[in-house]
């Protein structure tokens, strides 16, 4: 299985991809994202001199959909970003691609999470107008950094401009850890307002370079190239894992739905906003990988919010698929513990 598109570009990140989509193709448009994106596919939109419009979600599979989408949709659009979240591909990247087609809308595929996934025996990026992939922290191919930008569109623009960014440095790494560290802080003492603040310095460009940036190492372009194969090739290995997990916490509680053909990023359930935080405080204390992305994320840009996405922002719980089997079991049987005597409390 092969990604069909004539040009596969390794940039410096995954939204450095995204910039790169949407200044060849729209400015000063309305770009339609999920409300419960990542941070860094937003603001490549507002460095495009484009505007972030935040569809909501479908909580079953913690994808959005074509219906949100044209509830967004209107004259100033000039394109849709479709996350396939937490590695869950999803068959509305056919209903949506067939929707631009019809409204002349760029579609740009973002594959970050879920790179190794497949639909209906093609490859996830060979959808779009651009696929985006990233080899960053914590993807389902880490090398740390780096991403892809996947198009049949000519790219001289693109490379021009891809020339026109900093170089990775230290200065950047600093400047990333800087705005990770602080993010965290403030995600965990709930501080919207905080979290405004820190965004709105990204966007007035002290923090730019932290998204924008290219790469000089041809090892780490070459590992790039060869991230396609690594996914598919460990992505049956995540699946057994993901499974692990589900076969294995008993108490009640929901997953996310995934489709066929998906790489998952991690294994997710939705519980009472209530558990949350004392599941994460203990899986913190015992030295054990827990996350709880993503935020609807349109609050922190001055955005009204959106219910589903919302909702499973405050009730996800994000276990990693990168752990032994034993830690798996170890961690479903935490998980047991606390929702069971969760339960009996509330009976």
């Amino acid at each position: 299985m092969s990604l069909n598109k004539k040009h596969i570009i390794p940039v410096g990140r995954g939204s450095t991809a995204i910039f790169l989509a949407l200044i060849n193709s729209c400015r000063g448009k309305e770009v339609i994202v999920p409300a419960n994106v990542c941070y860094a596919a937003v603001f490549p939109i507002i460095f495009s001199q484009n505007k972030p419009i935040f569809a909501d979600i479908d909580p079953c599979t913690g994808n959005t959909n074509l219906e949100n989408i044209i509830k967004c949709t209107n004259s100033k659009t000039g394109a849709i970003i479709f996350p396939y979240m937490y590695g869950n591909v999803s068959p509305e990247i056919l209903k949506i691609k067939q929707y631009c087609k019809s409204n002349n809308l760029t579609l740009i595929e973002d594959c970050a999470s879920a790179m190794g996934g497949a639909l209906e025996g093609k490859q996830i990026g060979t959808f779009g107008d651009y696929a985006i992939f990233s080899t960053g922290h914590a993807k389902n191919v880490d090398l740390g950094n780096g991403g892809i930008l996947a198009t049949d569109n000519p790219i001289e623009y693109i490379a021009e401009e891809y020339h026109k960014l900093p170089l990775f440095s230290d200065t950047i790494k600093q400047g990333q850890d800087y705005f990770s560290e602080r993010y965290r802080q403030l995600r965990n003492t709930g501080d919207t307002n905080g979290i405004k603040e820190l965004f709105l310095s990204v966007v007035e460009a002290s923090l730019r370079d932290i998204f924008l940036y290219r790469i000089d190492n041809s090892d780490l372009e070459q590992k790039i190239h060869q991230s396609f194969k690594v996914a598919s090739k460990e992505k049956a290995e995540r699946v057994r894992k993901y499974q692990l997990y589900r076969n294995n916490i008993t108490a009640k509680c929901r997953s996310l739905d995934y489709c066929c053909g998906s790489n998952p990023w991690r294994f997710s359930i939705i519980v009472d906003s209530c558990i949350r935080r004392k599941i994460i405080t203990h899986f913190m204390s015992q030295q054990i990988f827990i996350s709880d992305w993503y935020p609807d994320i349109s609050k922190f840009f001055c955005d009204k919010g959106n219910k589903y996405a919302s909702t499973m922002g405050d009730h996800i719980l994000n276990f990693t698929l990168d752990a032994s089997d034993d830690d798996i079991l170890k961690s479903c049987q935490i998980i047991n513990s606390f929702l069971k005597k969760e339960t009996y409390e509330k009976n």
